[in-house]
């Protein structure tokens, strides 16, 4: 069994006297389900989960199934587990384990489980077999089928078990062998830029042994092997816990204290080895180069094409002369943006797009239109986030919140919820809003 980290919940903070822990307040979550109706205020409709029906995918058909008909799809089963069979331990395919090994013992309670258990496991130990079973670990829930294998120690007596694969779980493939080259006419190569050279493997043995820490002692037990099971420790279980303590104990403190050097002690090579000069024979023997990262930002403008005929100049005259169609403003703007050659054409559209989001909020008929101005918000985000031009998208958008606070405020809030408000950092490098900025220009007024 894995250790897992302790979870975090969610708070707000807390306006009122009732509050919990530094002025904290717990959140409770309310789902709601919706359903597309044009003629409903903001194109949906609430329903209720009693009126849904779960459905099942047949190709591109839907099939429906009912609460009720869903018990005919139910795999009834009750808790037990059933030998199926043996097999020898050597034919036992290890690499067919799918889950974590648990340990299979008798209650101490019970004298008849525990010699019960023990002849079974002292069977199979000495036929050197594996027993295989079928498993359901609670009612109606679907069977497993698992291998056993026997252990016997001076303190104890158990059975490791491991899941084992369906058919259907199974997948084969097949790949090139790595020191040999076919032709398509059949014929094999001796020398190939695929086939690894005698320079290369030696170097690459030479690396391998450099990295060996089969010479090396325990940290705590010199008689010991390097890197125990019992030295090794969760970094992430017991750093989370450690600042937990941290702050839960010196609450007015800010800093964090500093990780303890024995979580971190085997994140690094041992001083005591030096593969650095193998490492770097090893990348000049395979002839490693440095790849460039791809740009993040769509490229604006083309390199000219070899027919002669620049579909993107064709493009951007045809920009030039058409506006958005406020009728179907997404794919419009979507497409006019990907053939621009210039920022200056960028500039239009955005403003284009900024009219029409504003139009729909200001003819809407309560937040009828609310949903179209958001979808268009949220595209024209994206697409100024793509072309590195984010500076345009801020300046709409906080001419956009002094437009709605006249009349408008109700739409602001789901733009608050969207989070389409300033673009951070984490989305543009080049962008200079901190989180209180952004915070502060999503309730501040």
């Amino acid at each position: 069994m894995v250790a897992k980290p302790p979870s975090a919940s969610s708070f707000a903070v807390s306006t009122e006297e009732t509050s919990v822990g530094d002025g904290l307040q717990k959140i409770r979550n309310t789902r709601t389900y919706q359903v597309e109706d044009d003629g409903a205020p903001g194109k949906s409709v609430d329903i209720d989960r009693e009126e849904m029906a779960k459905g099942y995918l047949y190709g591109r058909t839907i099939v429906p199934i009912s609460a009720e008909d869903q018990e005919i799809v139910k795999f009834e089963t009750f808790t037990s587990l059933k030998i199926i069979g043996f097999i020898p331990r050597s034919g036992f395919d290890r690499p067919l384990g799918l889950s974590n090994s648990n340990m299979i013992i008798a209650s101490k309670a019970n004298d008849k489980a525990i010699m019960a258990l023990s002849s079974f496991i002292h069977a199979l130990y000495e036929l050197d077999s594996i027993a295989l079973g079928r498993l359901v670990i609670k009612d109606d829930k679907p069977p497993v089928m698992i291998a056993m294998a026997p252990v016997i120690e001076p303190e104890y007596e158990c059975l490791v078990d491991v899941q084992l694969p369906f058919g259907e779980d199974m997948r084969r493939y097949k790949f090139a062998p790595l020191d040999t080259v076919k032709t398509i006419t059949g014929k094999t190569l001796a020398k190939h830029r695929l086939i690894p050279t005698e320079e290369l493997q030696e170097a690459m043995n030479d690396y391998v042994d450099a990295m060996d820490l089969t010479n090396l002692e325990g940290a705590n037990d010199e008689s010991l092997p390097f890197a125990q099971p019992d030295d090794m420790f969760s970094p992430l279980l017991h750093r989370i816990q450690q600042v937990i303590r941290s702050r839960a104990t010196y609450t007015d403190e800010t800093t964090i204290p500093e990780i303890n050097p024995v979580l971190v002690r085997y994140s690094t090579v041992p001083s005591s080895l030096d593969p650095e000069e193998d490492l770097a024979r090893l990348k000049q023997s395979a002839d490693i180069k440095f790849i460039p990262a791809k740009a993040k930002g769509k490229k604006i403008g083309r390199d000219k094409p070899l027919s002669g005929l620049d579909i993107g100049k064709l493009l951007e005259e045809r920009t030039r002369s058409q506006r958005i169609n406020r009728d179907n403003p997404i794919p419009e703007f979507r497409q006019m943006i990907a053939s621009v050659q210039k920022n200056e054409d960028i500039r239009d559209l955005v403003q284009q797009m900024g009219e029409i989001i504003k139009d729909n909020i200001r003819t809407s008929v309560a937040d009828m239109q609310y949903g179209c101005a958001v979808e268009c918000l949220k595209v024209l985000r994206e697409e100024c986030i793509t072309f590195e031009v984010f500076e345009l998208y801020d300046v709409f958008v906080r001419g956009l919140k002094l437009f709605v606070e006249t009349d408008r405020r109700d739409f602001w809030s789901k733009v608050r919820k969207e989070k389409l408000g300033l673009v951070l950092p984490g989305e543009d490098e080049r962008s200079s809003v901190t989180i209180d900025e952004s915070n502060k220009f999503y309730y501040g007024r």
